[in-house]
C-alpha cells in the first residue's frame, strides 16, 4: 500500500473559552474548505479536566495523524500559546505561526501570568484551570526562526493584553521573524468575523 504524500494544511486550534466546544472552527472550517484550502481542526480537551500538555499533544497528534506538511498553524486567543509550545514537537512540518488576537508568548509564564504582567486580573480573563496556569516551555531560537503573523482584533475586550502583545511584535518584528496585520472585529475573529479573517489567512497560504 502507497504512503500518501505529505500535504500542505492549515491547523487551527481555538481558544481557551472554545476548548472542548469548537464552535469558532466549524466557522473557519468552512471557510477556509470553502476557499479551496485543507484544513486540520483538531478539538481540544475541556480546559476543566485536562492539562496544557494535552492540549498540544492533541494538536501535535492531528498534524501527524494528517500527514501534514509546510502547515501554517493557527492559534486563536489562548490556542497561540499551545501552538507555540507545539511548533518545539513538529517544528519540521511547520511553515509559519499564525497569532490571532493572543498574548505574547513568553517562556516560563502561563496565561495567568501573562495577565498579572500587564495588571489585568487572570480570573477577568478565563478560569484557573490548569492548562491556563501552566508555564510555557519552549525553545525560543526555534520558535524566532519561523515565520509569524500576528493579527490583532481592534475591538477586543482583552486590549490591555493584545495591546502589549502588538508593541512586542513590533519592537522585534526583524529578530523574531513578525508580520502585523490588525482587523476590525471583536476578540473571537473566527467565529465574528470568519469571512475577513480567512481573507487574511489567505495571504500566507
Amino acid at each position: 500500500m502507497s504512503i500518501p504524500a505529505p500535504v500542505g494544511k492549515f491547523i487551527t486550534v481555538e481558544g481557551g473559552e472554545g476548548a472542548g466546544k469548537s464552535t469558532s472552527l466549524e466557522f473557519i472550517r468552512h471557510y477556509l474548505e470553502s476557499a479551496g484550502h485543507r484544513v486540520v481542526c483538531p478539538s481540544l480537551p475541556d480546559a476543566a479536566t485536562s492539562t496544557f500538555d494535552e492540549h498540544v499533544a492533541t494538536v501535535c497528534g492531528a498534524a501527524r495523524a494528517n500527514n501534514c506538511s509546510s502547515i501554517r498553524l493557527v492559534g486563536q486567543s489562548y490556542g497561540g500559546l499551545v501552538i507555540t509550545v507545539a511548533n518545539d514537537q513538529i517544528r519540521d512540518l511547520v511553515d509559519r505561526l499564525v497569532y490571532l488576537d493572543t498574548a505574547y508568548p513568553v517562556p516560563g509564564k502561563s496565561l495567568f501570568d501573562l495577565a498579572t504582567i500587564v495588571d489585568v486580573d487572570p480570573r477577568e480573563v478565563t478560569d484557573p484551570y490548569p492548562p491556563f496556569v501552566t508555564p510555557l516551555e519552549f525553545d525560543t531560537e526555534i520558535w524566532a526562526a519561523v515565520p509569524k503573523l500576528y493579527v490583532r482584533a481592534l475591538r477586543s475586550r482583552f486590549a490591555s493584553i493584545t495591546a502589549v502583545a502588538a508593541r512586542r511584535v513590533d519592537e522585534r518584528a526583524d529578530e523574531e521573524n513578525w508580520t502585523y496585520l490588525e482587523l476590525d472585529t471583536g476578540h473571537n475573529m473566527m467565529l465574528e468575523a470568519p469571512g475577513q479573517t480567512v481573507a487574511l489567512l489567505e495571504r500566507v497560504a
